[in-house]
């Protein structure tokens, strides 16, 4: 705005003194360039010529006025920091600021694993057979063992009922045999006497005993008497 005023003010000076002197004198114009008088000739009539040059000096004090506020409003526009929104000027230094992000190198191939190969499958160990279990040994019951018996002469040595004296045979009780069994195992052997099944050893009535029975008969004691009787 300054150099408008300044223009202006040089202007309206430079009006004044073209007014008060001579038009082509040597006077600047409005862009400083030195006026060359045209050569003079011969003026027909010197009484109009006040008027004549009063009207050319406004006209060009008025002309050098236009020109100095052209180019003072070029130089203003020329001078005057830019204003109002940048068009899009801050983008491209922002992003050369900023360091583009490089792009990722493209995904390098990588092979295809091996399809996995099958184990062979491991052998299946059998298990040893269990050793068969010894085999117990079956126990026999054990068999009563026949009562301890006095050693005693043998049934032959025994006398036989009928070789007893009558006196002897009288004092004898009345027996009657009715069956038998033998067998090796004396727990075995059997007499059926009187109705009763007795083994030796065992009493056929007071004081009368089965000592021994034998294959062809047996030995009874009755009080101390030992004899034989037949089967």
């Amino acid at each position: 705005m300054s150099y408008i005023l300044e223009a202006l003010r040089r202007a309206e000076a430079q009006r004044q003194q073209q007014s008060a002197e001579p038009p082509g004198l040597g006077s600047a114009n409005g862009i400083g360039v030195p006026v060359v008088p045209p050569p003079a000739a011969p003026d027909p009539a010197p009484a109009a010529a006040g008027p004549a040059s009063g009207r050319a000096g406004w006209l060009a004090g008025s002309v050098a006025v236009a020109v100095l506020g052209l180019a003072a409003v070029v130089v203003l526009q020329a001078t005057r920091p830019a204003t109002g929104p940048a068009p899009a000027s801050p983008a491209p230094t922002a992003a050369s600021a900023t360091p583009a992000t490089a792009a990722p190198p493209p995904p390098t191939a990588v092979p295809a694993p091996p399809p996995p190969t099958e184990a062979a499958p491991a052998p299946i160990l059998q298990p040893a057979p269990a050793p068969a279990p010894a085999p117990v040994p079956v126990q026999e019951a054990a068999r009563p063992a026949p009562p301890p018996t006095t050693a005693r002469p043998t049934s032959a040595a025994v006398p036989r009922y009928g070789d007893l004296p009558e006196s002897v045979r009288s004092t004898l009780p009345a027996i009657s045999v009715q069956g038998v069994t033998w067998s090796e195992n004396p727990a075995l052997r059997h007499l059926i006497v009187n109705g009763r099944v007795l083994q030796e050893g065992q009493s056929i009535g007071p004081e009368h005993v089965l000592e021994q029975i034998g294959r062809d008969g047996s030995v009874l004691n009755h009080r101390g008497q030992r004899y034989r009787i037949g089967h």
